[in-house]
């Protein structure tokens, strides 16, 4: 994914080039063609809701990190700031996610669990109000509440994405500042920013490297569903041996 020949030694997290591209490799290769939604049991059904989730926003995150890095090696150093900024929200979405549906599994209500991946995976802004009913709420999560909740475990990630914001928006930092040109006279001249790439380089990486962050999310979460099923299992034991030691089993 990124070449350390063609990256600058100078540029900000270029030690960490190696694990960034081991981090995006793994993430790959959990996608998968289809989604099992037959629903034989809580188990099947939660690893299946939470699968269609799963699966749509890891696309949409290596959508944004393959499509940034094509614009950014274009020379398109803006729209490579706008994928970054989306990988940020990805992140925080998936972070989000399973912190919420991790709480849920933990305290053996999957069927609120199996609900919440259901509404997460549908969540919209637009017009959603329609799409509501009685049983389901598909407004989606504010971003920003989410990325101050990934802030909480990756250090200035609000700071980052704000940074970001102010490139994406139709603000200085996105459009004066970044094309005008300094110049001898009292003239304003503009042009393309000069080393676009190694300027952006370093926010790319920044970026990229959140998918260390989806990983863990996808391991904190398969890890919640063993520790259920763990649970369930024990609970069976138990009620066996209650039952023989009553003398109810043969």
């Amino acid at each position: 994914m990124f070449d350390k020949t063609q990256i600058s030694s100078d540029t900000a997290m270029f030690d960490q080039i190696d694990a960034i591209n081991l981090y995006i490799d793994r993430v790959r290769q959990t996608l998968k063609d289809s989604v099992n939604m037959d629903p034989l049991d809580d188990v099947s059904m939660i690893r299946g809701q939470a699968e269609v989730f799963f699966q749509a926003h890891i696309r949409r995150a290596l959508a944004f990190l393959d499509g940034g890095k094509h614009a950014l090696d274009a020379g398109h150093g803006l729209i490579a700031l706008t994928a970054v900024r989306c990988l940020y929200e990805s992140a925080a979405c998936v972070h989000d996610f399973c912190n919420q549906v991790i709480k849920l599994i933990d305290t053996d209500r999957v069927v609120d669990a199996v609900a919440l991946a259901h509404q997460r995976s549908l969540a919209q802004r637009f017009e959603v109000k329609k799409k509501n009913t009685d049983l389901y709420d598909y407004t989606a999560v504010s971003i920003l509440k989410q990325i101050d909740a990934m802030d909480k475990i990756v250090p200035h990630a609000r700071r980052d994405y704000d940074q970001l914001s102010e490139f994406v928006h139709p603000n200085a930092y996105g459009s004066v500042y970044y094309f005008m040109q300094p110049t001898a006279d009292q003239s304003i001249e503009f042009g393309s920013p000069e080393n676009e790439r190694s300027q952006t380089m370093g926010l790319f990486l920044s970026g990229a490297s959140l998918f260390s962050l989806i990983e863990g999310d996808l391991w904190r979460f398969t890890s919640s569903v063993l520790h259920f099923v763990e649970r369930r299992l024990q609970a069976k034991i138990d009620d066996y041996y209650a039952r023989k030691a009553s003398g109810q089993c043969i």
